[in-house]
């Protein structure tokens, strides 16, 4: 898990990630979401996880954006990492 964390928190110069895709990730590698992902292949599974939680969680981000956090939040993101992560 560690060396995936560490691939997931560098960020292309100039590129920064926004707050709350930065908590998704960090909390899908953190939760065992990306355990059977190769760390050789994070960074494909990253970016196509951004793409899946920006294109049908946009509400999740925008909370989670504003700071918002409690277990419903909580319980959102991590029904996103599971379906996510049954699809790849």
């Amino acid at each position: 898990m560690g060396q995936r964390l560490v691939e997931v928190l560098k960020q292309p110069q100039y590129q920064p990630m926004p707050v709350a895709n930065q908590v998704a990730i960090i909390y899908a590698v953190s939760n065992g979401f990306a355990n059977a992902v190769e760390v050789k292949d994070i960074r494909a599974w990253e970016e196509k996880f951004h793409a899946n939680i920006n294109k049908h969680h946009k509400a999740l981000l925008g909370k989670i954006g504003k700071g918002e956090w409690d277990e419903k939040i909580e319980g959102e993101l991590k029904s996103a990492c599971e379906d996510y992560a049954h699809q790849h």
